[in-house]
């Protein structure tokens, strides 16, 4: 069995999204580590035919009561997501914003997540507006 090619000091090449009028654009690797986290985080669980655990839920949750009750929530769907799915993202920690705190537009939801990925310190913010949450899914 070969080591995953980060491990040989092989850079991980990918295109990044969306595409220009000339074609695909080299992405990073924390942008594909990023790119990941979103799909995981925004793909309905059970919306894949061929795997239906893949996802989260947390799509569901931003439908509950928003307060200190939606963020532990929220919390718990990230870490047991992206702990399933990209066991090599350790999460450092979460916090969820939404529109009662007065910071967010009404309605709107704001994650923000520390990861550490191959021991470099990273972030990721993601938004999620309950009136258009559907169209964010897989």
């Amino acid at each position: 069995m070969t080591a995953p090619a980060y491990s040989q000091g092989v850079a991980i090449i990918g295109c990044s999204w969306p595409w220009s009028a000339t074609g695909p654009q080299n992405a990073t690797e924390i942008d594909l580590v990023n790119a990941k986290i979103r799909l995981v985080l925004f793909t309905f669980k059970g919306s894949h035919k061929m795997d239906p655990t893949f996802g989260s839920v947390l799509l569901a949750i931003v439908f509950e009561n928003q307060g200190p009750v939606l963020a532990a929530m929220a919390d718990i769907e990230i870490k047991n997501a992206l702990g399933q799915w990209l066991p090599d993202v350790k999460i450092l920690s979460t916090t969820v914003t939404d529109g009662r705190s007065g910071i967010e537009p009404e309605g709107l939801v704001t994650i923000d997540i520390k990861y550490e990925w191959l021991g470099q310190p990273n972030t990721w913010s993601g938004s999620v507006n309950p009136a258009q949450a559907s169209t964010l899914g897989g």
